[in-house]
């Protein structure tokens, strides 16, 4: 393989990396979790309904990653940020899936062990 080739073939693998990381088992990056619930924010610290858009991050992550270790990087990222706020609601935290009717198959909460908790995808439904 040459080396424009060879570049062509790093420069997609990178590209698939970047934007497509649930294609790539365990490479869970809890800044993107974190980003793509940004709008859940008002429910968990403010008690107001959760926004449209909440759900719909919350349904694409369930759906996104559905591997056994995915879901519980998936876990103990929101775990982690929920644990590092003293303005989250840990009971509107836990209601958060049932309000958007996303079934996880684990309740979130600061105390929770993704590790026994946290099962594959087709194991929720």
């Amino acid at each position: 393989m040459g080396f424009s080739n060879m570049a062509v073939t790093v420069g997609f693998l990178l590209a698939m990396l970047i934007h497509r990381p649930a294609l790539i088992q365990g490479l869970i990056n809890c800044n993107q979790v974190k980003l793509s619930l940004n709008d859940c924010g008002e429910f968990v610290k403010l008690s107001k309904g959760p926004r449209a858009s909440c759900c719909r991050a919350l349904k694409r992550l369930n759906n996104t990653y559905r591997s056994t270790a995915d879901r519980r990087d998936v876990c103990n990222c929101i775990k982690r940020e929920v644990g590092s706020s003293s303005k989250v609601i840990y009971r509107n935290v836990a209601l958060l899936p049932g309000k958007c009717g996303v079934r996880l198959g684990y309740t979130i909460s600061p105390s929770i062990d993704c590790r026994k908790s946290v099962q594959r995808f087709s194991e929720c439904y």
